[in-house]
């Protein structure tokens, strides 16, 4: 796709873009370029940078001659030549005068004016930005090259009568020969001297700058016979019987214009120069078999194309030799209004696509390409002289491959139909061919576009069908389009996914004077197209007045479309006695996601006497437009417009009075009872749309209540609300509802009705004795209310041997604070439940009777009523939770919720299991009381007695917290701190209270210290222990006394280890050593880890490991290991323990090494001097580098050490000895 440089104003536009039947601008992006309103284009392929000097095409504002004669004709208007001329002459004179003024070195200067308006010319390309500032400058265009396209078949099989295959000798039958039509031939040239040709011939032109006056080819040095090939296939005029060659329009008037050299080569300006001549010669017909490598509906060739159709001459252009790929097509064969034409290959008598035939569609506008398909294989033809390789004509014949040759084919049958009728426009001609076509399988429309050409079916065919597409470009200020009229259906590149429909109009024109009708049909050309969502719609029958026309419109739509990708087909006109009619038809798909990201209706349900209800929707985007409707229950027909269209928005929120337009009436209606849709179109575009449906339900009947029983046997009554959402079983959301209970002493309960799906409600154990007024009121969703009042009694106690619902929920209450009863029935009162309610009278201290009386029921609901259950929220839970946190049940946040749920429930449960309460998660008085004991025992910030005083000392001896021998009483930050670490470090709730559950392990870990005066069993393998590790001197069975010795050993393990130094081996004493004593590494180990020891080991100077040694730990690794444990005073067992690798990391990250810098290290360095060891200054640095290193190594072998160089313990123990 080309792109191009904005400088001031947009050549010709290439994309159309079709709305709803108006034809809009699209973007040049889209067509392949890069061509803003009021900035001239620069094609991209131009190096403005460069300093060479390059051709180029320069198109100018105003429009061709041609062209401006063709819209006089159209507007019916005198066309004023000499004005229309120097309107031209003039501006091309200013922008000469501009160069001039500029100092722009040109040369090479052709002037355009008949169908293109501009100029060709070679310049610096570093002076095509200031070229490109004159006012009447659009566009900047490379010269671009051209080439012939064909081959000579060297196996060719002349099996095959092409003009008889294609109906061309049907024609002739009729007396049709192409006499008085004037064709024009592009090309390479004519070899006019050869017989076939030389009547023929009546004119042309050398454009080629090669010293030739005339387009003669085959003779001299110009050596090519493509035009001659092309020449003889359209006019040739030679005896079949004779091997000559007999055109298709053998005796039309040949003009040739030699535009490409013997190189097959030819550029953009010989070209225009070419299609001037062409214009001025007023020829009929021109043949342009020829193309390039880029595939673009918009250059400076299809352009002057495009408008030398509109000035009247059919053009017939080669598609391309490039296939088999998709859009190799090539301009001049992307041109719009021209015939392009694909080759055919005929074997056996079947006609098939030539594979080098270019395919379509064309690159940016989708136009479908090619338009027909003619013979093109193995084609018999004339040959110029000098290609004969003879002086006799008679041998000056060959058969030639390509689309050049297929061309020709359509040029003269165009040529026979027009001498038919020359009342017919070009774009009557290229209908009739198209129109007319003839499929065959294996061939998509970009393929063999309308199919192969049929001359006689052309010629039959009283009624054309066309489609009219308009190329709208921008011309100085002045926006222009040129119209044509097409025999395919393009519906370009469009996004679906949603809802897509696209009109287009196939317009029918009746020349007989008889009607008409055809029977209308399309397909797909796979089947698997139609089950994405894409179709076609259109009327299944067509008729055509004698003389007339008629319009039918083609609608393309897509519903819910997920498959992207190119969609094709044709559509097919049939009629008894008349050729069928074909117009292939084609669409890039896009896909893209709904736009709706919500949309809702609220309420959804509503009754009449609502006043509005809230409409809203979200978008994810800006979009087109939006419309909102109201339709039936299922969404399939639509009633009316809630809300009419609106153009942009990407969201809205309005109230709707339920009102709409109704689609018969037209008279805006209240909506009645009943089940509708309310649709959302989010408009993208005025083609698409994506829907969304609410379903809404106007219900105006009002509910009715029903109570079963007034005199009850237990304290239960229940009922029914009779509605239509009960009907549907959906009561239990759509409908809400209460109660009240009143008695003589006035109102004394109020609750929720349960709703049941069926509308049936129960309320149980909720009633006094006696009689109570029960009073029920019920909404529904719609709004609809009623509230009706009832009297009931009920005797007012249970006791054992009364059975019902009342007895059912009673069982239930007592289960969910913790007394179960499981007997059955399950409404019945047996023993059971006897003893269950004497245990909750005895806990909850109500008089134990073992019946249900009004003192234990009260209880009940008292305690099923506290906040302090699942399903609750409330500001007093989150004080809940924090006291259970300081009493150390739990985890809670520091600022907790306020929602009691099921983990509040399960650590409710902890506490209770842990004091011997009744278990069941319910914060009911007896627990809360509990709590509010147990947070009285404990010692928490604040407080200020004897008994935080004791607490610290405690504290202090078992290892935590750095209180002076005789602290303060009061508990403050730094208590609550110390109290969090011995809690952390005992896997207690941190909390930083001393709970009762903290102050009792505290006094369960002072019984377990040892200390100086204690005689236990246990201190004897303690002391195994700390000599495990590499601490005192005990004999191998030490005593079980803690004397003075142990206690000074204790206290170094303790320094050496961080801890707080005091002598007594309390329980942190004893963790740390169990710590350090666990093995890390031993003998059949294989872990990553230990090739980083063992390279630790070597550093330090132990082993001989390679550089990257192996993670296996073997008999060779141990006996490293005990050399090393000896060597630092550890019991040489050659395993590593947590203690023998914390002395290697402390040795291995020693400050005295080489790299370090510390004041320690000049202090070593002057214990050294003063030992005989180096020659450091008095004050030496405080820096170890080599020297340093060298001088510990004389030290370390002067002393049998280790000599690594490193100031480790053992050196440091000897240098400071």
């Amino acid at each position: 796709m080309r792109t191009g440089i904005q400088l001031r104003l947009a050549g010709l536009w290439a994309v159309i873009v079709i709305f709803a039947g108006t034809v809009l601008f699209a973007t040049a992006a889209a067509a392949g370029s890069d061509k803003p309103d009021a900035v001239p284009y620069i094609d991209s392929q131009i190096d403005i940078n460069s300093s060479s000097r390059i051709n180029i095409i320069i198109e100018l504002t105003d429009t061709p001659l041609a062209v401006k004669k063709s819209e006089a004709d159209e507007n019916k208007t005198v066309f004023e030549t000499a004005a229309a001329e120097k309107e031209l002459r003039d501006e091309a004179e200013a922008f000469l005068n501009y160069l001039e003024n500029k100092g722009i070195d040109y040369s090479g200067l052709e002037r355009f004016e008949e169908i293109f308006n501009g100029f060709s010319m070679e310049v610096s390309a570093r002076d095509i930005e200031k070229l490109a500032q004159f006012d009447g400058v659009t566009g900047v265009y490379p010269d671009q090259e051209y080439e012939v396209l064909f081959e000579d078949d060297d196996d060719y099989e002349p099996t095959y009568d092409e003009n008889k295959t294609i109906e061309v000798s049907q024609l002739w039958d009729l007396g049709l020969t192409g006499a008085g039509i004037k064709i024009g031939v592009i090309d390479t040239g004519i070899d006019y001297h050869h017989p076939d040709l030389e009547d023929a011939y009546k004119g042309g032109k050398n454009y080629v700058n090669d010293g030739q006056t005339t387009p003669l080819e085959g003779h001299g040095s110009v050596t090519t016979t493509h035009g001659t090939n092309v020449s003889g296939i359209i006019a040739g005029r030679g005896s079949e019987e004779d091997k000559g060659v007999k055109g298709v329009a053998f005796e039309s008037d040949l003009y040739v214009y030699r535009v490409i050299d013997n190189n097959d080569r030819g550029r953009t300006a010989d070209l225009l120069k070419a299609l001037e001549q062409a214009s001025a010669d007023s020829l009929d017909i021109l043949n342009l078999s020829l193309s390039s490598k880029v595939n673009e509906a918009d250059t400076p060739l299809t352009r002057a194309i495009n408008q030398t159709v509109k000035s009247g001459m059919v053009v017939v252009v080669a598609n391309g030799n490039a296939g088999p790929g998709p859009m190799t097509v090539g301009d001049p064969g992307t041109a719009a209004s021209a015939i392009s034409v694909a080759a055919a290959s005929l074997r056996n008598g079947a006609e098939s696509l030539a594979p080098f035939s270019s395919r379509g569609p064309v690159n940016g506008t989708y136009d479908i390409k090619p338009d027909i398909i003619a013979p093109g294989y193995s084609v018999y033809s004339a040959t110029s002289l000098s290609r004969a390789n003879t002086d006799d004509y008679s041998q000056a014949y060959g058969y030639y491959n390509g689309t050049s040759m297929a061309a020709p084919f359509i040029t003269g049958v165009a040529a026979l139909l027009l001498e038919a009728d020359r009342s017919q426009t070009a774009q009557d001609i290229k209908a009739k061919i198209m129109n007319t076509g003839v499929l065959f399988d294996g061939g998509g429309v970009n393929e063999i576009g309308a199919g192969a050409v049929r001359a006689m079916k052309a010629l039959e065919t009283p009624v054309t069908a066309t489609v009219q597409d308009t190329i709208r470009y921008r011309q100085g200020e002045e926006n222009k389009e040129l119209v044509h009229r097409t025999g395919s259906i393009n519906f370009g590149s469009v996004e679906m996914g949603g809802y897509y429909s696209q009109e287009k109009t196939l317009e029918l024109m009746n020349t007989s004077n008889q009607p008409v009708e055809y029977k209308v049909s399309w397909r797909f050309l796979k089947d698997s197209m139609g089950n994405e969502g894409v179709s076609l719609d259109m009327p299944e029958r067509i008729s055509v007045g004698a003389g007339g026309t008629a319009d039918m419109p083609v609608v393309l739509k897509g519903k819910n479309t997920s498959e992207p990708g190119y969609y094709e087909g044709y559509l097919t006109l049939s009629a008894d006695g008349y050729p069928e009619l074909t117009l292939p038809f084609g669409v890039e798909v896009g896909t893209v996601s709904s736009v709706i990201e919500s949309a809702a209706v609220s309420p959804d349900i509503f009754n009449s006497g609502r006043n509005s209800v809230e409409v809203t929707f979200e978008l994810s985007e800006d979009v087109y437009g939006t419309e909102i409707l109201l339709s039936d229950e299922d969404g399939s027909e639509e009633i009316g417009i809630i809300s009419p269209f609106t153009e942009g928005g990407s969201g809205k929120s309005f109230n709707w009075d339920l009102t709409y337009t109704d689609n018969a009436s037209g008279d805006t209606e209240k909506v009645a009872d009943g089940k509708y849709t309310v649709q959302l179109k989010a408009y993208t575009s005025p083609f698409h749309y994506f829907l969304k449906d609410v379903p809404v339900h106007a219900y105006s009947v009002t509910p009715e209540i029903e109570l079963l029983g007034e005199d009850l046997s237990d304290n239960h009554f229940s009922g029914k609300i009779k509605s239509y959402f009960s009907d549907e079983g959906e009561a239990s959301k759509a409908l809400s509802g209460g109660y009240t209970l009143e008695n003589s002493g006035g109102v004394y309960r109020n609750g929720d009705l349960e709703i049941e799906d069926d509308g049936s409600f129960a309320v149980t154990n909720k009633l006094r004795a006696g009689e109570t007024t029960v009073t029920i009121e019920v909404t529904d969703r719609a709004g609809n209310a009623v509230k009706e009042s009832f009297l009931v009694n009920w005797s007012g106690i249970y006791q054992k041997g009364d059975q019902g619902e009342g007895v059912k929920q009673l069982k239930q209450n007592l289960g969910k604070l913790g007394f179960e009863s499981s007997e059955d029935p399950a409404d019945y009162f047996g023993d059971g439940t006897e003893k269950a309610l004497e245990k909750f009278q005895a806990y909850y201290s109500v008089p134990v009777t073992g019946k249900a009386d009004e003192d234990t029921q009260n209880k009940l609901d008292e305690q099923l009523s506290t906040i302090f259950m699942d399903g609750n929220a409330d500001p007093a839970i989150r004080e809940l939770k924090v006291k259970l946190t300081h009493l150390g049940f739990g985890n809670f946040p520091e600022r907790p919720s306020d929602r009691y749920g099921p983990v509040t429930s399960s650590v409710v449960d902890d506490f209770q299991k842990h004091y011997g309460l009744t278990v069941n998660g319910i914060a009911d008085d007896v627990t809360l009381g509990k709590m509010d004991a147990e947070w009285d025992k404990a010692l928490k910030d604040g407080d200020d007695s004897e008994a935080v005083r004791e607490m610290k000392m405690n504290l202090t001896a078992l290892g935590f917290g750095n209180f002076p021998e005789f602290p303060s009483t009061r508990y403050g930050p730094v208590t609550s701190g110390v109290v969090s670490d011995f809690q952390e470090s005992h896997s207690l709730r941190v909390s930083g209270t001393a709970n009762p559950i903290t102050l009792k392990k505290i006094e369960e870990l002072l019984q377990a210290a040892f200390k100086d005066g204690d005689d236990h069993p246990d201190i004897r393998p303690f002391k195994q222990k700390l000599t495990a590790l590499g601490y005192g001197n005990f004999p191998e069975r030490p005593s079980t006394r803690y004397g003075p010795v142990t206690e000074g050993v204790v206290k170094e393990f303790q320094a050496d280890n961080g801890l707080q130094v005091t002598g007594t081996a309390d329980h942190v004493t004893m963790k740390k050593i169990d710590e350090l004593l666990q093995i890390v590494f031993e003998d059949g180990d294989d872990l990553e880890e230990i090739r980083a020891l063992k390279q630790d080991l070597t550093f330090l100077g132990f082993g001989n490991f390679p550089n990257r040694p192996s993670t296996r730990y073997g008999p060779v690794t141990e006996g490293v290991v005990k050399d090393f444990q000896k060597y630092y005073g550890l019991p040489a067992t050659g395993v590593v323990n947590v203690r023998t690798l914390d002395v290697l990391k402390r040795n291995i990250n020693t400050i005295y090494q080489d790299g370090k810098s510390t004041a320690e290290i000049r202090e070593m360095k002057m214990q050294l001097t003063s030992l005989g060891f180096g020659n450091f200054p008095e004050s030496p640095s405080k820096n170890y580098g080599p020297v340093t290193a060298g001088v510990v190594r004389d030290f370390q072998q002067h002393h049998n050490l280790i000599a690594n160089g490193i100031a480790d313990t053992v050196t440091l123990n000897k240098i400071y000895r």
